[in-house]
């Protein structure tokens, strides 16, 4: 019985110290920690958006998401733009560089 009451106690407590922990991140960094994760992942993706030919759905399951619409929607949320629009916005500035003036 005494082993049983020890590892509920450890449980609750690692439980309510997490808890804790997820306030004081929230506190000192002004976002939940889900939120951070979310734009970690949609950050990281970023890279395999640009720079391969993976399908958008491939790369929200390589991100961690459960779902292709919501990798899409978090997408849009924080970039403002689905991951198929950034990725043609990007392949338009790819194929016209800039040049610089000259007098």
């Amino acid at each position: 019985m005494k082993k049983l009451l020890d590892d509920i106690w450890t449980k609750r407590g690692f439980f309510l110290l997490f808890n804790i922990l997820l306030i004081l991140f929230k506190k000192y960094l002004g976002i939940s920690f889900k939120h951070y994760v979310v734009s970690l992942k949609i950050a990281l993706s970023l890279n395999e958006l640009i720079n391969s030919n993976k399908t958008i759905y491939l790369i929200s399951e390589n991100m961690g998401f459960n779902h292709y619409a919501n990798y899409t929607h978090q997408f849009k949320y924080h970039l403002k733009l689905t991951p198929l629009a950034y990725r043609k916005k990007l392949n338009i500035l790819h194929n016209n560089p800039i040049t610089l003036l000259t007098t």
